[in-house]
């Protein structure tokens, strides 16, 4: 119970707080555990985002019908889906193929507070002409931001490219009448 604030605590008290609040061993074990499949969960990506060359890599839901987990990786001017990263690694053809050449993100990408959707307008590789709406979901909000920044830079990369190589035309001539 509480005792009132002129009775000071004695030093026996203070103790059995102190060994109150310290975690047993089991507790400290299972958090370890979680730390370690954490620290190995980033390590995996890491390893697999630099062997597929991909400027981000890393899980991603994809709404269609229902939400459904890929892995996905950032190569080149594409936005690649696979179902999982062994696939990718592998070799296996991606399932799906987004182009970011001409794709562009909602304004309020980021506006779910528990898990953060991006909603990206962009056409299928194989569908150029088609813009369609992807919802996707990435696993937390510091990758939902990578993802974004990755996807602007894209997007902006092929359009200064596409520029470039637009022919010259010249000014229209302006007649002047009298």
């Amino acid at each position: 119970g509480a005792r009132p604030p002129s009775q000071p605590a004695t030093v026996w008290q203070r103790l059995l707080a102190l060994l109150e609040a310290l975690p047993c061993e089991p507790e400290l074990e299972q958090l370890f555990s979680q730390r370690r499949k954490a620290r190995d969960w980033r390590r995996d990506r890491r390893s697999a985002a630099r062997r597929l060359g991909a400027a981000w890599a890393g899980p991603l839901w994809r709404r269609s019908t229902a939400w459904r987990r890929h892995f996905a990786a950032v190569r080149g001017p594409e936005l690649q889906f696979w179902y999982s990263a062994q696939h990718a690694l592998s070799g296996v053809t991606p399932v799906l193929v987004v182009s970011l050449g001409d794709a562009r993100l909602v304004d309020d990408a980021l506006a779910s507070d528990n898990l953060p959707v991006l909603t990206l307008h962009a056409p299928l590789k194989s569908k150029p002409d088609v813009h369609r709406e992807w919802r996707l979901a990435a696993a937390h909000h510091r990758d939902a931001r990578a993802l974004q920044r990755c996807i602007c830079d894209r997007a902006d990369d092929s359009r200064a490219a596409a520029a470039a190589d637009a022919p010259a035309t010249p000014p229209p001539e302006v007649k002047k009448g009298l």
